[in-house]
């Protein structure tokens, strides 16, 4: 696939770096060089699949309208522009484009989502929230878009709205930490980034759980992205589908492929292409009735 990077800064390089080492073209767009979405014209996009932004909450908002405009799938990490979702959602819609969007795409903070909205229970029965994050100092936005989500699946499980305090210091990485004060005890749940390779290598999930990416937008328009695995020269790449068709492998052009989610499709409704047979109904487990250990 033909990627187009815009924004070349701790995260971004990562992903770059990840996307190379799974064969994808990867070309890089600098802020700099992108003041106000200017360099997101028809003819630099044309041969781009995707679009990917881990820019700044200033510069966010041009990218995905420039995007949007050439009905171009555009993948945001960029967090700090969240006030804005109605107005983008409308012109997604609108314009039928393809834009995907998480606050975390680490797959340990989505599990900690999910832990989180099982914890939140414990508001109704007394339990008061309170939400701590902390991230370096050359972090833009304040709080964190990760911080922001909790704070919403804590609202809509416990119907309060927990106070958040932001700290900045040093080089830390990322760490978010959920208090649950009780007359009796008290929950702390806690997830700390080690590094942002978890950022980087988006999750690969056979089935979304509740929060799989974080309150994914436009599940209608999800790209349909997936992974394949030629069956003549076990060549593994990833690809866009377009029309009806499996595409040919780019190593001996055989159309005789198996097929899984790619990490930028998780939830897709788009149908596999492969043999596989479907997930068992009791578990879930990708590999059918019959293989699971509920069987």
């Amino acid at each position: 696939m033909n990627l187009l990077l815009i924004g070349h800064g701790k995260t971004g390089s990562l992903v770059g770096n990840v996307a190379r080492e799974r064969g994808h073209n990867v070309q890089v767009l600098s802020s700099r060089d992108n003041e106000q979405a200017r360099a997101l014209t028809a003819d630099r996009l044309r041969d781009i699949d995707v679009i990917i932004d881990f820019t700044n909450p200033d510069a966010v908002l041009e990218n995905m309208r420039a995007c949007i405009r050439h009905k171009k799938a555009i993948v945001v990490g960029t967090t700090g522009w969240y006030q804005h979702l109605p107005e983008i959602e409308r012109q997604v819609l609108e314009a039928k484009a393809s834009l995907l969007f998480g606050s975390n795409f680490s797959i340990g903070v989505n599990v900690f989502f999910e832990i989180a909205a099982a914890a939140a229970l414990g508001v109704p029965l007394g339990y008061i929230p309170r939400i701590v994050e902390r991230h370096h100092m050359q972090k833009k936005d304040a709080p964190s878009g990760t911080a922001v989500s909790i704070q919403r699946i804590v609202a809509e499980v416990g119907n309060t709205n927990p106070e958040i305090a932001s700290v900045r210091e040093g080089d830390t990485v990322g760490t978010h930490v959920l208090l649950l004060d009780g007359p009796h005890d008290t929950m702390m749940l806690v997830h700390d980034a080690k590094n942002r390779l978890g950022f980087a290598k988006v999750m690969r999930l056979d089935r979304p759980p509740l929060f799989a990416v974080t309150y994914p937008l436009y599940p209608r328009f999800r790209m349909p992205i997936f992974e394949y695995i030629c069956k003549e020269c076990d060549r593994r790449f990833e690809a866009v589908v377009r029309g009806s068709e499996a595409p040919a492998c780019p190593a001996c052009s055989s159309h005789d492929l198996d097929q899984q989610l790619s990490s930028f499709a998780v939830g897709s409704s788009h149908k596999s292409f492969s043999s596989s047979p479907s997930p068992c109904g009791s578990c879930g487990d990708p590999r059918g009735p019959g293989s699971c250990s509920m069987n």
